[in-house]
């Protein structure tokens, strides 16, 4: 179905121009400033592709830290054909976790590869900044699940969680950030690591449409004097941004940092897609596929930046829909993925993971 071919899904593009001003903006006047930018339509940042080697614990970590729910899950017998799952040839399954359904609002898309019991993280994908109304509160329901809390946040003072899998949680309560007053998406913003931050911003504006909100972003002072740049799209104010660092750290790429994902006008995607064509080939990771599903034309690209971090393109008109008919707000059948995961487990590895 639509659903298991998507599930990696896609960094969006538009042809709106960078735009830069100074001082702290509220939530009206960022949608304000960002009003008339779009050329060809706004890219909606989606979701984040992440792996998982226990499902349960995953989700109670989720669930009872975060107050997430689970959107809908799905089993697949085959591992995908545009490694949504990852490198891996086995059996998978993946779970939308979040606070509303993908077609409005950010989400987590946790993969689960059967027969997997570990990831090593890289050194790119370095935390989500998540919105919570008491950070104290929020970093003790952490720490009772035994949970490591940080005063730092990759660079930036403030609390965060490592949680499953070794993925890094920023937490932020907004009462104390006026940028962020008004906001109802939760996920602020993803945290990536860049090896040179002028060009990563230049291929994230110029290639796939972005906008630079630097200057207008409450990131506070990187204490080891670290780069940064912040993007996001027209309108993107209700929807995570992207924080780019440059630290002097080389960015690794393993199968930990998964995918990020957005949707955007079918119009959009065709025209970056001919553009890497044209003047960036190497940058193709799954050429343009048209899927005919049930409500509608499906396309869908990977593609990839300069570092590497892969980044999948789908068509807004057909996934938007998909997404919001798929949503069921049913998890997984754990007694099912026990049975099955015991039946294939070597001796020494029966009654792991779930």
């Amino acid at each position: 179905t639509v659903f298991a071919i998507t599930s990696g899904l896609a960094c969006g593009v538009v042809a709106a121009a960078a735009y830069r001003r100074s001082g702290t903006l509220s939530v009206s006047s960022l949608k304000s400033l960002f009003k008339g930018s779009r050329a060809l339509g706004s890219g909606r940042c989606a979701h984040w592709v992440t792996r998982c080697s226990d499902l349960k614990k995953q989700l109670t970590f989720l669930e009872e830290v975060f107050g997430m729910r689970v959107i809908r899950h799905e089993e697949n017998s085959e591992p995908c054909g545009i490694t949504c799952n990852g490198r891996y040839n086995n059996a998978w399954s993946k779970t939308m976790v979040g606070y509303d359904t993908e077609d409005k609002r950010y989400c987590l898309e946790v993969t689960f590869n059967y027969g997997i019991y570990s990831y090593t993280p890289g050194t790119c994908l370095l935390n989500f900044a998540v919105a919570v109304p008491d950070v104290g509160a929020t970093a003790s329901k952490a720490k009772q699940l035994g949970y490591e809390v940080s005063n730092s946040a990759d660079h930036q003072p403030g609390v965060s969680i490592t949680g499953p899998d070794g993925y890094r949680y920023h937490l932020i309560c907004p009462a104390s950030e006026p940028y962020f007053a008004g906001r109802a998406e939760r996920f602020l913003h993803v945290t990536q690591r860049v090896a040179d931050l002028q060009a990563s911003l230049k291929f994230y504006t110029a290639t796939l449409g972005m906008t630079d909100v630097t200057t207008e972003y409450p990131v506070q002072q990187m204490k080891t004097g670290a780069k940064y740049g912040v993007l996001c799209y027209a309108d993107g104010i209700e929807q995570p941004a992207l924080v780019l660092v440059e630290d002097g750290v080389k960015p690794v790429i393993e199968s930990f940092e998964g995918r990020h994902a957005i949707s955007m006008p079918e119009a959009t995607l065709r025209q970056v897609y001919a553009t890497l064509q044209t003047g960036a080939k190497e940058l193709i990771v799954h050429e343009l596929q048209e899927l005919n599903e049930v409500l509608g034309v499906l396309c869908i690209f990977i593609m990839k930046d300069l570092d590497g971090m892969e980044l999948c393109i789908v068509s807004s008109e057909t996934f938007d829909k998909a997404v919001l008919a798929a949503a069921d707000w049913k998890g997984p059948d754990f007694q099912l993925r026990r049975k099955f995961l015991d039946e294939r487990a070597p001796k020494g590895k029966r009654g792991l993971s779930s």
